[in-house]
């Protein structure tokens, strides 16, 4: 005969601490995502490498897509007469993805320099929780998440002054 085990019951405030403990770590985890974002773009080399980044991991996905494109495309070689209609548009779909990927390898290398390139290097002038608030009310919104600061502007600009850099 099996022994029961005892398990062990958690408390209703237990379980509430553990779920405010899950939430607060996501929501550091979000703030720190958030606060690296809004610093990558308030830079400009900051911004074109995390923009190459980007590309880069497109053309990961745009290769394994054409792999599977021209896969598909290669079973339908001879098309059937009745098919043919859908075969060709499909080409034009796989033609469309290399010229796409074309282009964002361009757009790689274009950004990947000015990564590098101080002459191009400039911040914008306003604090980084700034552009993180702003991060936040744009993709999160919708969700409820609170912004810590709706206007985390200095003072100054909120009165109209220019930010240097702006």
């Amino acid at each position: 005969m099996s022994r029961r085990r005892n398990k062990r019951i958690k408390t209703f405030q237990q379980r509430q601490t553990e779920r405010q403990q899950r939430q607060q770590a996501t929501q550091q985890e979000l703030d720190i995502l958030l606060r690296e974002m809004a610093s990558n773009y308030r830079c400009s080399t900051k911004l074109a490498r995390d923009l190459a980044v980007q590309c880069f991991n497109r053309l990961e996905d745009l290769a394994f897509d054409l792999d599977c494109s021209r896969a598909a495309l290669d079973f339908w070689s001879p098309e059937p007469y009745s098919a043919a209609p859908v075969v060709g548009v499909f080409r034009d779909l796989v033609a469309e993805h290399e010229r796409h990927a074309d282009m964002i390898a361009a757009l790689h290398h274009r950004l990947i320099a000015f990564s590098k390139d101080a002459a191009v290097h400039q911040d914008l002038g306003l604090p980084v929780s700034y552009y993180e608030n702003q991060l936040r009310l744009r993709l999160f919104h919708e969700l409820g998440m609170p912004s810590n600061d709706h206007d985390a502007r200095p003072e100054a600009i909120r009165n109209g002054a220019t930010p240097i850099g702006a």
